[in-house]
């Protein structure tokens, strides 16, 4: 892979059609019915890019399990010799969906989970009652994906909101054998600013008065990482997430275009999701594409203009190839990934919260 020039790693976004309303987020917010591809569709751009040489899809959304051929769709990745992985809230599963996505191949799943109070969640996630729901999934993925080489995860969007509650968080994707990523929250300069993506919640800041309790948060999850290995970012990007939350700036060099691309719901492949339609559709002949002087040159010119971003799958791959240091930790997570590990049971999953809520005080 660290040879490789074109992109190994694809961010498929299946819709943005979400169940909830997360202040943070404006995704749920670009939603269009009806401008999505059809399974049809998605079987060519799957073959289009294994031919390309992509080895890893993440479909994500919105929510992608709001999609009733989600199955058909992990089938078309998992059948081109893709690892799927699917990012979802944990709220819209059920056990038969799931396990129909697993028998199609699903290899991994990210479950977001930014609190272990159901009033915060309530507030964050703009909906009643989430985490009963979000308890159910880490429980049903946690029993139906297989016990060795498949990939559980807990996407954390930390947070001025979260930021005291992140070492509990830690411990309870630990506790019941989940990978825990921690991705520093990304906002909108103001109420009338968008990149589609983020939103505008000032309230969601991480403030000057906030740096002492950043520093300490992070070197916890660093030392956790190098004691149990359970933490999925890398050690880079976790000291790179606490310069962001404090200063605003970005520390790694981006590669989009070239390791990783974007798809948006509508089939249109760019260099990233801030660049939407600038390689083309899904109808491309993708190889040919990527061959082309001005395809490189165009997006050069695109990196040289954009301010940057802290999206960790984009930024992860990067540092799992460019250093030693980053190829070693990525080869301890992926062996992890095929030791054995003990399904929880929901009753299981409420009681190391009510342990993590007690020892808390």
């Amino acid at each position: 892979m660290a040879g490789k020039r074109r992109p190994i790693y694809v961010h498929y976004g299946v819709t943005h059609r979400c169940n909830l309303r997360c202040r943070m987020c404006s995704v749920w917010r670009t939603a269009v019915p009806g401008k999505e591809l059809n399974l049809s569709q998605i079987q060519k751009l799957a073959r289009s890019l294994r031919e390309l040489g992509v080895i890893r899809i993440a479909l994500g959304g919105g929510e992608p399990f709001l999609r009733k051929d989600l199955t058909g769709i992990v089938d078309a990745f998992s059948s081109n010799r893709m690892e799927v992985h699917v990012l979802t809230n944990g709220c819209t599963a059920t056990e038969k969906n799931i396990r129909e996505v697993v028998k199609a191949g699903l290899a991994g799943v990210s479950i977001s989970l930014d609190t272990l109070d159901p009033r915060k969640a309530e507030y964050i996630f703009g909906s009643p009652q989430i985490l009963e729901r979000v308890f159910e999934n880490l429980a049903l993925f946690s029993q139906i994906m297989p016990e060795r080489g498949s990939t559980l995860i807990m996407n954390v969007v930390v947070s001025r909101q979260n930021l005291s509650e992140v070492p509990e968080l830690a411990r309870f994707a630990g506790d019941i054998g989940f990978k825990a990523s921690f991705i520093p929250v990304t906002l909108a300069p103001g109420p009338d600013i968008s990149d589609g993506f983020a939103a505008y919640a000032p309230e969601f800041a991480v403030g000057s008065r906030d740096h002492e309790l950043v520093d300490s948060t992070y070197n916890f999850l660093l030392k956790r990482k190098h004691r149990f290995n359970d933490i999925l970012n890398s050690s880079r990007f976790l000291k790179d997430s606490a310069h962001f939350l404090k200063t605003g700036e970005i520390n790694w060099e981006c590669h989009a275009g070239s390791l990783y691309l974007s798809v948006s719901p509508e089939g249109m492949i760019s260099y990233c999701h801030k660049a939407a339609g600038k390689i083309g559709t899904w109808s491309d002949n993708l190889p040919a594409v990527f061959e082309e002087k001005g395809y490189q040159n165009s997006r050069r010119q695109f990196l040289r203009d954009c301010p940057g971003c802290m999206r960790p799958c984009w930024a992860e791959v990067t540092h799992a190839l460019s250093s030693l240091s980053g190829i070693r930790e990525a080869v301890r997570l992926y062996r992890s990934h095929f030791r054995k590990r003990k399904a929880r049971t929901l009753e299981e999953i409420k009681q190391h919260v009510r342990d993590i809520s007690a020892e808390a005080g």
